[in-house]
């Protein structure tokens, strides 16, 4: 079973994201939170493989943000869903400390791909990003 923590700032996208994932995958919601500082607080006590993040942050924000969970959480694998559909947003972010770079318009089966990635200790980036 994959463990598995949620940062998004809207509540109801976090309930959907939650009960998809859950009813569609071998996975286990340990904790949502709407903001990274509501992570952080619980993330010493919680142990997911992977956190989703929502980012609508600036890239240098971003990068600071993995940082923070991964003096927490070394191993944990970061997924961030976003709307910038450049490539170079996208090597950025995983050369900042990203896993995985997902669209948040594209299918929620992308969602899947993405954590089953990381999971294997692959890279996965959305398809519709501009090569």
């Amino acid at each position: 079973m994959v463990k598995l923590v949620l940062v998004d700032r809207h509540e109801l996208v976090r309930d959907c994201m939650r009960s998809r994932l859950e009813n569609l995958a071998d996975i286990s919601v340990l904790h949502d939170a709407p903001h990274l500082d509501d992570l952080l607080r619980v993330l010493p006590d919680v142990e997911p493989d992977v956190a989703i993040l929502n980012s609508p942050y600036p890239f240098t924000s971003a990068c600071e943000t993995f940082l923070r969970i991964r003096e927490v959480r070394p191993d944990v694998k970061i997924v961030v869903l976003g709307s910038n559909e450049e490539a170079t947003f996208a090597r950025q972010l995983l050369r900042g400390g990203a896993d995985s770079y997902v669209l948040t318009k594209a299918h929620f089966s992308d969602r899947i791909d993405a954590i089953e990635a990381v999971m294997d200790d692959r890279v996965y980036v959305s398809p519709d990003i501009a090569r």
